[in-house]
């Protein structure tokens, strides 16, 4: 059996919006995805600017961060601010320590799997 390894989430509203249109549901749904792009590569090698990096963990934050800092864009258009998503496990007290914007969400909070007991998504804004 394959982990999963990648997950995307589409935001709700788009067959409400075909509604008020006079089109079907599922039109909405095609439109929606067409505002979707997706990559998969290393962070230092994409040239492209973008609102938001989400990744695993694949290093500690004080070397992600100088892969990613320029690649977001400066004008932030969200709830949030332009920044990284990263999904991080255990005490991360010392690694965020050089990051004091940096917010922590426990993912126990929302799922009850035990594989999420000690993972954290923690948001830098940049």
């Amino acid at each position: 059996m394959s982990e999963i390894n990648h997950v995307a989430i589409i935001m709700d509203g788009n067959g409400r919006w075909a509604l008020k249109r006079n089109k079907p549901r599922n039109f909405g749904h095609q439109e929606g995805l067409k505002n979707i792009s997706s990559m998969h590569t290393r962070a230092e090698d994409f040239s492209i600017q973008i609102d938001f990096v989400v990744s695993r963990a694949v290093a500690k934050m004080e070397t992600f961060v100088p892969w990613v800092n320029k690649k977001i864009r400066p004008i932030h258009n969200h709830a949030f601010k332009n920044g990284i998503l990263y999904l991080k496990g255990g005490d991360l007290k010392d690694e965020l320590i050089s990051f004091p914007k940096a917010k922590e969400f426990a993912l126990k909070d929302y799922f009850l799997d035990p594989f999420f007991e000690t993972k954290k998504v923690v948001y830098l804004p940049l």
